[in-house]
C-alpha cells in the first residue's frame, strides 16, 4: 500500500474490529477531464479501465471501443470529488473493507449494512486472499467511487448490478464458491444454509397468504 498509495497512513485497529491493519487517506479518482466521457462510457458497459498510482482512474490507453455520449453525462457537473477512505484488512481470507469517511454520502448505493463499500460480487472470485493484495482491492474501491460520483449527481448507476434477492443468490452462487458476504469461506459453510432456510420460510409464507387471503 505504501508504494501505490503513499498518501495513506497506517494506523491501529478501530474499536471493535479486532486485529487488522487500517489505512486512512484521501483519493481523487477523477483528476482530469481528458477522455472523461470515454471513461464513463467504458464503466457503463463494464469495460476495463486503468487505476494509476495514488488512485486516479483513467480511460484505458489501449481501449479500442467506440464510445458514445449518454444523456446523464450532462448531469455530472463536478466529477473531481476527493474522498477520505478508511481501508481495513486482517491478512486472512476475509476480504478487505473500505469506508468513505468524508464527504458523508447521502443515500449511497451498493454498500454493506455497516456502510462498507460493496464493489463486486464476492462469489465471482474477483478477489481472493491467496492471489490478490489490498492494492488489487483498491482498484475496485476506486471504480466504485467513480460510479458513486455519477450516482450522486446524475442518479444513474453505471455498469451492471447484481440482484440481492434470495432466489437469485441461491441460483447464482455455487456451494464451493466464495460466500456473498466476503468472508472468503465457501457459500455452503457460511451464508448458504441460512439463505436456503430463509427462502424456504418465505416460500411457505407466500403459499399461506395465497391460500388464506385477507
Amino acid at each position: 500500500m505504501r508504494q501505490f498509495y503513499p498518501q495513506f497512513s497506517l494506523s491501529g485497529s478501530p474499536l471493535g474490529t479486532g486485529d487488522c491493519a487500517v489505512w486512512k487517506g484521501w483519493v481523487q479518482p477523477i483528476q482530469v477531464d481528458l477522455r472523461l466521457e470515454a471513461l464513463l462510457d467504458d464503466l457503463f458497459y463494464d469495460r476495463p479501465v486503468e487505476v494509476l498510482r495514488g488512485g486516479e482512474v483513467r480511460h484505458a490507453s489501449k481501449c479500442k471501443a467506440r464510445h458514445r455520449d449518454h444523456h446523464w453525462m450532462e448531469d455530472v457537473c463536478d466529477p473531481f470529488i476527493r474522498y477520505k477512505l478508511e481501508v481495513r484488512y486482517s491478512g486472512t481470507q476475509r476480504h478487505p473493507r473500505a469506508f468513505v469517511r468524508e464527504p458523508i454520502l447521502s443515500s449511497p448505493r451498493h454498500v454493506w449494512g455497516d456502510d462498507a463499500i460493496c464493489g463486486y460480487a464476492a462469489w465471482e472470485n474477483i478477489w481472493s486472499w491467496d492471489k490478490h493484495t489490498v492494492v488489487d482491492f483498491m482498484d475496485h474501491a476506486l471504480v466504485w467511487l467513480v460510479k458513486t460520483t455519477v450516482w450522486t449527481q446524475a442518479k444513474v448507476w453505471i455498469g451492471s448490478e447484481r440482484a440481492h434477492d434470495l432466489r437469485f443468490l441461491l441460483a447464482s452462487i455455487g456451494l464451493n464458491e466464495q460466500c456473498r458476504c466476503g468472508s472468503g469461506e465457501p457459500y455452503s459453510t457460511c451464508h448458504g444454509p441460512k439463505d436456503y432456510a430463509a427462502y424456504e420460510q418465505n416460500s411457505i409464507v407466500e403459499i399461506f397468504k395465497r391460500r388464506n387471503p385477507f
